[in-house]
């Protein structure tokens, strides 16, 4: 349904009211830029919707397994023990809960979440991707890195965030840092905020430009005021490595008033450099 572009009278295609449990019938539901769903819920089956507003999916997993997600807008929606992937379009979440679901494969996607809670959620695959997050909260949810991506740029805007267990909440190779921003966020937990879990060079290829490599591209990872209720000691982790990545980061302390004992990270790379103000 309106997979193709909007309807040339200016109208959309919508559905409204739907009740569709795929554990009773066999459902798959596309609908694209040019369709909306309107308080509909879903369980148990395939879907690809570009725009849902007010609308339940449980259980629910992509509709297809090779076309990317479908880009588009999401307004207080409600995503429970679900598994999408494949987000390679531009997506705008606002006012959703997210509660134990995988959410995988940002590759070049563009995420804009404002308002949103997610509960036990994992993200994974960051490459290259663009991630804006605003007054959302995130309770034993994670973000991972896959190995050797490109860089991505991570902005968390006066967030809630607690981390799960023993897990950082942001886990990626040094090679995939672009700019990464915690402003204004309260964090709490047991485990460092960022975690960088890889040093070594990326194996870009020879032929390719070199300007293009991530290891010439420098990262840069802001930690601006700061409410830390964390038991961590480290808010920064970061792997050892004899020969690391020559990549170049920047990491900045603004305005944070850390506790007692809690330093923003230590024994970084040479190409490394803290800088507090």
């Amino acid at each position: 349904i309106g997979v193709n572009d909007k309807r040339t009278d200016g109208w959309d295609y919508g559905l409204s009211g739907l009740d569709l449990d795929g554990g009773k019938e066999n459902f798959v539901l596309d609908v694209g830029p040019a369709g909306r769903v309107v308080n509909c819920r879903f369980r148990d089956m395939g879907v690809g919707i570009a725009n849902a507003y007010a609308c339940t999916f449980e259980r629910c997993k992509d509709s297809t397994g090779y076309l990317p997600f479908p880009g588009g807008r999401w307004h207080e929606v409600t995503v429970k023990d679900c598994s999408f992937s494949r987000f390679r379009l531009t997506n705008e979440w606002n006012r959703c809960r997210f509660m134990n679901s995988k959410l995988n494969g940002f590759n070049g996607e563009t995420l804009l979440a404002k308002g949103c809670d997610f509960t036990g959620c994992t993200f994974f695959g960051l490459r290259a991707a663009t991630l804006m997050m605003a007054d959302c909260s995130f309770d034993s949810s994670a973000l991972k890195g896959n190995w050797y991506e490109l860089p991505s740029d991570l902005v968390f805007r006066n967030c809630l965030i607690k981390t799960k267990d023993d897990e950082p909440f942001l886990s990626l190779g040094g090679y995939t840092v672009g700019k990464i921003g915690f402003d204004r966020c309260t964090v709490s937990g047991r485990s460092s905020l960022v975690d960088i879990k890889d040093l070594r060079r990326h194996p870009y290829p020879a032929s390719a430009d070199p300007l293009d490599n991530p290891d010439r591209k420098q990262g840069v990872i802001l930690f601006r005021a700061t409410k830390w209720n964390s038991s961590a000691l480290n808010v920064l982790t970061h792997v050892r490595d004899l020969d690391p990545s020559p990549k170049k980061i920047k990491i900045f302390d603004k305005n944070n008033n850390w506790p007692k004992g809690v330093t923003v990270t230590s024994d970084i790379p040479a190409t490394w450099e803290l800088k507090r103000k």
